[in-house]
């Protein structure tokens, strides 16, 4: 026997003996059983009670049953309800199903189950709508969330294409606008990246030296892979001398801020260098040294020069172990003026 316990079956009929043959046949499988004599009375029971299953007569006293079909309808559509009526008029049953009844039987009921069978179907469906909304609805709200999810991560995706697009302008501007010349450089020694500041300090343009090996323009690299290894050990460099050849072949001093950068993601490892053209630095270097160890009438060596050098040979003569020996010469009557009136004169 199937067991319905908990479902409640609404049953408006204006004939005693039939809710009574109902009530009894439908407590044998355990459905509770609620009767209304009248449709008005069906009504109040309905809204009070709110059953699982309405069967519902159509002739009756003071409310017919398809106004009662309309008003269950009109408040929970999804309530199962069968008609059982004595009329075997086919309009009125065509116009019970168009209101909202779920099956239309004709009394006298001679089989029972046929009652059960129409009762079972109709929970079956009330059963399977109810979880269709119910799933429809989490699918509504899962669809909701995914999509405020989705414009969320759109929204932020666009935010973050623009400030890469900004970034990106930005590096841009920058690269084009450099006065020193930036350079990315592979570990085998090609150019991989210059900027097009190069035609500054020199007669090249970007494309006449990109992806060209960096020993091509500067021959005074000798040691490449010294200089790579001493990258990767200290990451950094700073104001490392190399003379770059020009296209005339002439050298241009130079002036290189490297560092070395790990690659990611498969890219391989790489040098990112500022170059800097320090040919007037030089050439300040060299007047400076000018005034400060040559005379600036005879140009001749001062006595600074004499000094400075013999330091520097005083301590390669230590550091290697040589012997050295210094000249001396003076001058005629030129150590009186020393004596007299001190070096600073004299020089």
């Amino acid at each position: 026997m199937v067991q319905h316990k908990n479902s409640v079956i609404l049953t408006i009929d204006d004939e005693k003996n039939i809710r009574d043959s109902f009530r009894m046949f439908l407590e044998d499988y355990d459905y509770q059983v609620i009767e209304a004599k009248n449709g008005r009375e069906g009504l109040e029971v309905f809204f009070r009670e709110k059953p699982d299953l309405v069967i519902c007569d159509l002739r009756m006293p003071e409310i017919n049953g398809l106004k009662v079909i309309e008003k269950i309808k009109n408040d929970s559509p999804d309530t199962p309800i069968i008609v059982v009526s004595g009329t075997g008029i086919i309009s009125d049953a065509i116009e019970a199903i168009q209101r909202g009844a779920w099956h239309y039987l004709l009394k006298p009921i001679q089989d029972m189950s046929v009652l059960l069978h129409a009762i079972n179907q109709a929970t079956e469906r009330s059963r399977l709508i109810i979880e269709n909304r119910a799933y429809q609805e989490h699918l509504e709200e899962s669809v909701a969330k995914r999509t405020m999810e989705l414009q969320k991560a759109v929204k932020d995706l666009n935010k973050s294409h623009l400030k890469l697009k900004n970034s990106e302008q930005k590096y841009r501007t920058i690269f084009y606008n450099l006065q020193d010349v930036y350079l990315e450089v592979l570990l085998d020694g090609t150019l991989i990246e210059i900027s097009p500041s190069i035609s500054n300090i020199s007669q090249y343009s970007r494309d006449d030296i990109l992806l060209t090996n960096i020993e091509q323009i500067f021959p005074t690299l000798r040691d490449r892979n010294q200089l790579f290894e001493q990258l990767q050990v200290e990451n950094r460099i700073y104001d490392y001398e190399i003379d770059l050849l020009d296209k005339d072949a002439t050298l241009i001093p130079c002036s290189l801020n490297a560092s070395y950068q790990t690659g990611t993601e498969g890219a391989e490892d790489k040098i990112c260098a500022m170059l800097r053209n320090i040919t007037e630095r030089k050439q300040a270097q060299k007047e400076i040294e000018q005034l400060a160890f040559y005379d600036a009438l005879t140009e001749l060596p001062n006595r600074r020069l004499l000094l400075d050098r013999l330091e520097q040979n005083i301590f390669r003569a230590r550091r290697y172990g040589h012997y050295g020996a210094m000249l001396f010469l003076d001058l005629d009557r030129f150590k009186n003026i020393n004596d007299s009136l001190g070096h600073p004169i004299g020089d």
